[in-house]
């Protein structure tokens, strides 16, 4: 007997979407993240008022993790709005712009709380205007009223209202804006204007300092310190190497044909210009908090090329194990992130056992005052200043970058000069800041202190610290005096 019943071909399903679970991968991935980080001790640039305000570091590095939650749900939206595609690519722009390490400064530094809250309000006015493709909507004019907010409250958020026009231009060209919401951009534009000076006046226009740390977002883990100064002696050629870029990104944008693509890189170009003088450090990456904005304005791109890429049948399955390999190189770069700061907190918790073990009432000089570490800010003269009993009684005598193989002994200590040694690091990567100490008898002048290059050999160097003239004399009390401190040999 013969089988009647009508067999159909199989055919290729799409994946379902999560819907509201996605909710929980996000706050499971965010906690896998930073969950951990709630209990570090806080590093040497982060003030006392948050203590008291909210009353111990995890209440306020809670608050970031909310925060920085709400940014990973805006992503998503945003992302899906604009690409379009698989559900997935909006993911993974969420998980990319979260696992960057350029941003940890603003989760885990207790000053963080403004750079997550004013990257938190500028996401969700990008992801509410995005989201909204009716023609007109009473929603495009809450979003105008939010980037309001944003821009009004939060200085480097000023040419947010910039960046959801290049939007409308770039992706929703074919929706019509009212005329009452041109009449609030025009009158956003004036008062910010009138409210930040220096965007009329172009006196923190320095297209280096402000469009360079962008390098930073796909590279997170800082410059070397000779790369920087090279670059510095010849500044033709950054200026080449960003005309070369600039070419080349424009020619892949007109060959994918992809709104989003190009809308990613003039968004994060437009967005950075209204930050003004918040500058990254290219070594350190200090101040790559206020960056997060841009970080998923250039992954937005990133994920523009993917969607566009996984058009192809053949490319879907090597696109899709290519993007998880990079998701996971990220997660393991922010955790090495975690850890530098995790180091340094433990750095300045040791400091402070030396500080307090101190019976002095004369000015104690920190020596050494280490400063960075792995991205991370340590800060030991902060640190001091910080605390009330402390902030006029302490002198930073030599400021250093920190390295775990680093080891600093004092030869010889009086009033008018000190010579102390330095091994494990070279002048360039302890001391950047100096001007870079070359030959023996080169002199680089500090805040309170001048040095001279006394030794240089493969081992390290010896300088000679003398104090400068509106100071009468070097302190006597020295902390930690050597490092590794006493704390840290015996805790």
């Amino acid at each position: 007997m013969m089988d009647t019943e009508e067999k159909t071909p199989p055919t290729t399903q799409r994946p379902k979407e999560p819907g509201l679970r996605i909710l929980a991968y996000f706050l499971f991935y965010l906690c896998l993240n930073f969950g951990w980080t709630l209990w570090f001790y806080p590093g040497g640039d982060d003030g006392l008022w948050a203590f008291l305000r909210l009353g111990s570091p995890e209440n306020i590095r809670m608050l970031h993790l909310f925060l920085m939650y709400g940014c990973m749900l805006a992503v998503y939206v945003f992302v899906r709005a604009a690409v379009g595609g698989p559900w997935w690519l909006g993911s993974l722009a969420a998980v990319l712009t979260m696992a960057n390490p350029l941003k940890t400064e603003a989760m885990i530094s207790l000053e963080g709380t403004r750079m997550v809250l004013a990257a938190f309000l500028a996401l969700a006015t990008l992801a509410l205007y995005a989201s909204d493709t009716k023609n007109p909507s009473p929603w495009k004019a809450v979003a105008f009223l939010l980037c309001a907010l944003a821009s009004m409250t939060f200085r480097g958020n000023a040419m947010l209202i910039l960046v959801l026009m290049a939007y409308h231009f770039c992706v929703q060209k074919n929706l019509r804006v009212h005329r009452s919401s041109w009449i609030g951009v025009i009158g956003l534009l004036t008062w910010l204007l009138m409210a930040y000076p220096d965007l009329r006046s172009f006196q923190s226009w320095n297209p280096v300092e402000m469009l360079g740390p962008l390098c930073l977002v796909p590279y997170p883990i800082g410059l070397l310190p000779e790369t920087v100064v090279w670059f510095h002696h010849h500044a033709w050629t950054g200026w080449a190497c960003a005309g070369l870029a600039l070419l080349t990104l424009a020619a892949f944008s007109r060959f994918l044909r992809q709104p989003a693509f190009f809308f990613g890189l003039l968004g994060a170009l437009l967005f950075r210009l209204g930050q003004g003088r918040m500058i990254v450090d290219w070594v350190h990456m200090t101040g790559g908090g206020n960056l997060i904005v841009p970080i998923a304005l250039l992954t937005t791109a990133f994920v523009a090329v993917c969607g566009r890429i996984i058009l192809h049948p053949k490319w879907l399955k090597p696109m899709v194990s290519m993007t998880t390999l990079l998701c996971l190189l990220f997660f393991g770069l922010q955790v090495r992130a975690n850890l530098a700061w995790r180091e340094a907190g433990s750095m300045n918790l040791h400091f402070l056992i030396d500080l307090t073990r101190t019976a002095s009432e004369d000015t104690v000089g920190i020596l050494p005052d280490f400063q960075h570490y792995a991205g991370a800010t340590i800060g030991f003269a902060q640190t001091a200043q910080g605390i009330k009993r402390w902030e006029e009684k302490t002198l930073p005598l030599l400021s250093m970058n920190y390295d775990p193989k680093v080891r600093v002994h004092v030869e010889s200590w009086s009033p008018e000069v000190g010579k102390v040694r330095v091994e494990g690091m070279t002048l360039s990567e302890a001391m950047p800041a100096t001007g870079l100490l070359e030959k023996v008898g080169d002199k680089a002048t500090m805040d309170s202190v001048e040095l001279e290059l006394l030794v240089l050999d493969d081992a390290g160097y010896t300088v000679a610290i003398r104090p400068r003239p509106w100071i009468p004399k070097l302190p006597t009390v020295l902390v930690p005096g050597e490092w590794p401190s006493q704390s840290k040999k015996h805790p």
